[in-house]
This record gives structure tokens, C-alpha cells and sequence, in this order.
């Protein structure tokens, strides 16, 4: 995976799942500029639909031992 996928210039992607529409995205400015944040780092997820009550929120990093 190139690292324009892995640190995007803007932490924003659309999702389309089971014909859904959805947002990922993060906040965390850090995670475009130092790659080393991409150890552990948090995600939001919505997809506007009325039964979602809050946005989903997602932490990425890599087990311990």
C-alpha cells in the first residue's frame, strides 16, 4: 500500500457498504504529518442512517505481545 494510502492527506475516506453510504474519518492532525502516529490512532464512523445514534468510534493500533 503506497503511503499516500496509509497517511492521507486528508484523514476522510467514503464507504459504501451494502449499497449504505457512510464517512470514516479521523481528527488527529498528527496522523498526516508522522507516520509513527499511525501506531495507534483513533477513527470515527457515520453513515447518516436514523438508527445510527452517535457516531461509531474506532480505536487502530497493533496488539501487545
Amino acid at each position: 500500500v503506497g503511503s499516500m494510502l496509509k497517511t492521507p492527506k486528508f484523514p476522510i475516506w467514503l464507504c459504501s457498504i451494502n449499497g449504505t453510504h457512510s464517512v470514516l474519518f479521523g481528527t488527529n492532525q498528527l496522523l498526516l504529518s508522522d507516520w509513527k502516529m499511525e501506531h495507534v490512532f483513533h477513527l470515527y464512523f457515520y453513515n447518516g442512517q436514523h438508527k445510527q445514534m452517535r457516531t461509531a468510534h474506532l480505536t487502530i493500533g497493533a496488539l501487545d505481545g
